[in-house]
């Protein structure tokens, strides 16, 4: 299968670089390779690429700025679209505003793939695969899972009863302090209120 490699270097690190290629390589032949971003993120990548096989699309001072990047690498994905030779696309992004162009691709047949730092439902629904670079922590992922028809706050005794429910052994057996160190571990749960009304809540 031949297809596009479309590389958002605002969004993803090059870091990242070694396992986007080793993952894209798995997808097929990868006939067009391009990375956009603004003047930050482009060196990184740049020696990342040291191949030569990546194009790079640094913004220009009329396209500066997050929206740049995204608004360049949706035009390029329907100038590629429009072409005809390319079946399927693969978007290396965390960006969710690239659901939709993922989407409008699907909707013409196109396979689209996504490579991003942690998927949510919308990646399951839109895109053919989905490979995460950094995925959520067991119980970062077991709390969305028990908030998702409720409200997006708990109470600590009350999130640590659903998620021995839901996930048992995964946290301390009992206690609010030893529940509420796991949850901080994670850098990704905030707790407003104080001494008995002291909840937990997803930030990121």
């Amino acid at each position: 299968m031949r297809f596009a490699l479309l590389i958002d270097a605002d969004n993803i690190s090059a870091a990242h670089a070694p396992t986007i290629f080793s993952h894209a390589s798995k997808l097929g032949t990868a006939a067009i390779r391009r990375v956009y971003g603004g003047t930050n993120a482009m060196p990184p990548w740049t020696a990342a690429t040291h191949d030569g096989l990546c194009e790079m699309r640094p913004l220009s001072s009329l396209r500066p700025g997050k929206n740049g990047t995204d608004i360049a690498l949706a035009i390029d994905a329907m100038d590629i679209l429009n072409g005809g030779a390319i079946g399927a696309f693969c978007i290396a992004s965390n960006d969710r505003d690239f659901v939709p162009l993922a989407s409008r691709l699907r909707a013409v047949g196109k396979s689209v793939h996504a490579i991003c730092l942690r998927s949510d439902e919308r990646h399951a629904k839109v895109f053919d695969s989905v490979l995460e670079l950094e995925p959520e922590p067991a119980i970062v992922q077991a709390f969305r899972a028990i908030t998702r028809n409720r409200e997006p706050e708990l109470s600590l005794p009350e999130a640590g009863k659903l998620l021995r429910e839901h996930s048992p052994g995964l946290i301390p057996t009992t206690g609010k302090a030893p529940l509420r160190k796991a949850l901080e571990a994670t850098g990704m749960f905030e707790f407003p209120g104080t001494g008995s009304s002291l909840r937990a809540r997803l930030v990121k």
